[in-house]
């Protein structure tokens, strides 16, 4: 799969008190592992994701399983639907 946003730049991510609950979050995230499958994160498919990762350390399937699919991914599937 093609990512148009790469993973971000982790180098000055800030420890956040759900580090108490998640104290893997900061090396999973720099290692480019997903929290929820601990697959490996390759991109996202907007801004929006990549920040999302910032928060939550998921990578681009599990925000799509969690939040649905992204807005390009909808719009195509209403043009084909109500097109």
């Amino acid at each position: 799969m093609s990512y148009k946003f790469p993973v971000p730049d982790m180098s000055s991510i800030q420890p956040r008190p759900a580090d108490l609950l998640f104290p893997d979050r900061i090396p999973k995230m720099k290692a480019h592992i997903c929290m929820t499958c601990s697959g490996k994160v390759e991109g996202f498919d907007s801004e929006l994701s990549q920040k999302e990762f910032l928060i939550s350390g998921m990578c681009q399937k599990c925000q799509d399983s969690i939040f649905g699919a992204s807005d390009e991914e909808s719009e195509e599937i209403c043009m084909v639907t109500f097109g």
